[in-house]
């Protein structure tokens, strides 16, 4: 998943894909930002594998240096090729197994911050139409539910832009160039995506302003 924008993509377009394997390369079936960037971060993880490392099961600390390289080649990328005349990204990319998970948050702007992105590790119940409640308000009932109070839910978590439920202390926001990292007992841990300054760019419309 990618809610965001590689900025000047197709500046950067040819270079990305001479960085991806054979498997993934042949894999890419359009033309957008983010599929490409899908295979960069499916190259790194398998270490330029074919497609059978693909099913492989991945620590979650792997998955994070997969990902952590996936941005930072980008950046160096759109450095190298525009200098000056680059624009920030908009990064938050999501990747899971479907049992561990990464999500980040990243805008390579000294000041701006991402788009935001949240997780949960309580909301399900309430988004859970089997237990009583709403999403709503406080107030809400759900005449549907089949669950009683004492009914307990699993480990789990969610990640959205905005927070789904009406309350907000059950939702922590990703801080800004974080990775949130949810490993296979369900264990979540934010880490800060480390990359040098010098690969911050400039909003023209923003930065203009000063």
């Amino acid at each position: 998943m990618h809610n965001g924008v590689i900025s000047n993509f197709s500046a950067i377009r040819r270079d990305l894909t001479d960085l991806l394997s054979f498997d993934a390369y042949c894999n890419i079936l359009g033309s957008t930002d983010s599929e490409h960037a899908a295979a960069l971060y499916m190259t790194n993880l398998t270490n330029h594998g074919d497609k059978s490392t693909w099913e492989k099961s991945y620590h979650i600390k792997d998955m994070f240096a997969a990902m952590q390289k996936t941005v930072l080649q980008i950046l160096q990328l759109q450095h190298d090729r525009l200098g000056v005349s680059n624009t920030p990204n908009s990064l938050n990319f999501c990747t899971t197994d479907g049992t561990k998970l990464i999500a980040t948050r990243f805008r390579n702007h000294a000041t701006q911050q991402p788009p935001s992105l949240y997780w949960s590790e309580f909301a399900g119940r309430t988004l859970n139409t089997k237990y009583p409640g709403s999403p709503d308000s406080k107030e809400g009932t759900n005449e549907e539910a089949v669950l009683g109070q004492e009914e307990n839910i699993g480990k789990h978590t969610i990640v959205a832009s905005e927070p789904t439920t009406f309350d907000e202390k059950e939702w922590h926001l990703i801080k800004a160039n974080h990775a949130l990292l949810v490993d296979e007992k369900g264990v979540e841990t934010e880490h800060r995506i480390e990359y040098g300054e010098e690969l911050n760019a400039t909003d023209p419309k923003f930065d203009a302003k000063k």
